[in-house]
């Protein structure tokens, strides 16, 4: 049962994520986010959401986070969760990586207080959030310190038998520092943690020319793929026509990316080779341009960059 419609913000309570709260938080998170899909269209009003499955396809990802938290608040209505903020520290960059307020108790407040607490203005040298298209949280992200820099697109088809084109390769590889450099030189801060997780969550690749590493790429992994780091913009798309390849060779049915909008050729390509848009997308908020959007493809699912 959600929270009554109307209430008195005074009785609302907040205070800080527990373990116990896992099941609930993520079930309101859920509530969150499938009313947003049905107002957007993406969803019809009959569909319900399937909230187990996405714990199965989101679940480990959800616990390393709340593993290695920042800041963790709930709001709590007569034992009833109804707000939830979440965030990370990697390297001094602080990153929202989740906002969530019951959809019956939107627009009353719940969401500033949130806010405060989860992504305080006092903490981190860098702050970023990876935004829905959401207006009231919208307004409270735009008044807490960051700006928009960018969109992400998701895309997806059916991944393609074939060889593609250019001089570059994927090898399997562990986590080296070689890839740190990469990618803590792309998204412009240490997340040694996050790669370790993904490391044992998905199979990573050197992207490399010859003997040359240019690049990094973690393959797909049932229905998620990313991060990609790549030095030089021009080979992030050959780099995403290898993995698409490769998910085509291991019989995979769908492959989905979400790719930073100023990744211009990159999108480009995939739009020219049978891609499609889903209707969900980001908005990359910062405070200073600290992630070079045109060498990166984001992190799947996409609570982190």
């Amino acid at each position: 049962m959600g929270p009554p419609r109307f209430f008195p913000m005074s009785e609302v309570r907040y205070r800080r994520h527990e373990p116990d709260d896992r099941h609930d938080s993520y079930r309101m998170f859920r509530a969150s986010v499938f009313k947003y899909v049905q107002d957007i269209g993406l969803v019809s009003p009959e569909e319900k959401d399937g909230v187990e499955g996405a714990w199965g396809r989101q679940g480990s990802m959800m616990v390393h986070l709340e593993n290695t938290v920042a800041e963790d608040w709930v709001a709590e209505l007569d034992g009833n969760i109804v707000g939830w903020g979440r965030s990370v520290e990697r390297g001094g960059h602080l990153q929202l990586t989740h906002f969530f307020v019951h959809p019956d108790a939107q627009g009353r407040g719940v969401g500033r207080g949130i806010l405060e607490r989860a992504f305080p203005q006092t903490r981190g040298t860098s702050r970023s959030i990876l935004a829905t298209q959401n207006p009231l949280a919208l307004s409270l992200y735009l008044r807490s310190g960051v700006s928009v820099y960018g969109n992400s697109i998701e895309l997806g088809r059916a991944p393609r038998r074939f060889e593609p084109d250019g001089d570059i390769q994927l090898e399997p590889t562990e986590l080296t520092d070689e890839v740190r450099e990469i990618d803590r030189d792309v998204v412009g801060y240490e997340r040694d943690i996050d790669l370790e997780f993904l490391t044992n969550d998905r199979p990573l690749f050197r992207v490399i020319r010859g003997t040359e590493t240019v690049g990094y790429a973690f393959g797909l992994q049932g229905m998620y793929v990313g991060p990609v780091g790549v030095k030089d913009a021009k080979d992030l798309q050959p780099t995403v026509a290898l993995l698409e390849a490769a998910a085509g060779r291991e019989g995979a049915e769908d492959f989905r990316i979400t790719i930073p909008a100023a990744a211009a050729e990159t999108v480009r390509w995939a739009l020219e080779n049978g891609y499609r848009i889903d209707p969900f997308y980001e908005m990359l908020l910062m405070d200073s341009p600290v992630v070079s959007l045109d060498r990166y493809v984001m992190t799947q699912p996409s609570f982190i960059w």
